[in-house]
């Protein structure tokens, strides 16, 4: 029997369920590395010349970054609590990325095409954790909103 450590984790190749955060932008972006992601599984699988993949995993870099720069910025503008637990975070996340691109880059690392579900397990934490943390935050800052909003009167 399974145990909840062993549950199921997204792949690369399988469509994607999105944990949503409350923020619309912050959800597509989520949703852009995703895809991004499964390009890059892609290049591992098939044809693709070697620049396409390199091109590939700059342009995940990228996305990662200014999501993060982003969720960032959106965090201070809301005063998010936990927003330098949240930075350290963001960059313990880039350490081990780099630090799994050196293991797939030495003479006895796993096989390339493992790259990808490695990289989405580290996402995919990153977003079940401590994105839903402030998820739950702006959720109770929605609430206490339309708390605050004054009773509707009917007329007439």
């Amino acid at each position: 029997m399974p145990s909840d450590a062993d549950r199921s984790i997204p792949t690369a190749t399988a469509p994607l369920e999105l944990c949503r955060t409350g923020d619309v932008d912050m959800d597509n972006q989520h949703l852009r590395i995703l895809v991004g992601l499964q390009r890059f599984a892609e290049s591992l699988r098939g044809p693709f010349p070697l620049q396409t993949l390199g091109a590939r995993l700059k342009q995940l870099e990228t996305l990662v970054l200014d999501h993060f720069q982003d969720e960032e910025a959106m965090l201070q503008r809301i005063q998010y609590p936990h927003l330098a637990a949240h930075q350290a975070e963001h960059e313990s996340l880039i350490e081990l990325c780099h630090e799994l691109l050196d293991q797939f880059s030495s003479p006895e690392s796993p096989p390339l095409v493992e790259l990808p579900e490695r990289l989405l397990v580290l996402f995919d934490r990153h977003i079940q954790g401590v994105d839903m943390d402030y998820a739950h935050f702006l959720a109770a800052q929605a609430e206490e909103d339309v708390e605050e909003l004054p009773p509707m009167t009917s007329e007439g």
